[in-house]
């Protein structure tokens, strides 16, 4: 009978997560979740079986400490979001959240 030998490709710590619940108007609630900041090392090796051109070269990504919803965003959270006053770009209230979507 063949041994399976097991890799983990990466480490794993348990901790307690930092979270706060964003409370927006029309009592709709986004639960957030604090993203560590940290590195990892994106793209696969040459040697990678499989692997393909456009995920070389390899290398490390850092970013910075940041939030992000616990769960998708519900139609209702959209709507709230898409109303608020525009920081960066316009976003249109009756682009709802679908299940399929075209990016281009």
């Amino acid at each position: 009978m063949s041994e399976i030998h097991v890799i983990p490709v990466y480490s794993y710590q348990r901790r307690k997560a930092r979270y706060l619940i964003e409370r927006l108007p029309d009592k709709i609630t986004l639960e957030m979740v604090e993203i560590p900041a940290g590195s990892f090392v994106m793209g696969a090796p040459e040697t990678e079986a499989e692997s393909t051109d456009d995920e070389r070269p390899q290398h490390e990504v850092n970013i910075s400490t940041f939030w992000m919803g616990k769960y998708q965003v519900t139609q209702a959270q959209w709507r709230v979001v898409a109303s608020m006053k525009q920081i960066e770009r316009e976003l249109n209230q009756t682009h709802l959240i679908s299940k399929e979507i075209t990016y281009q």
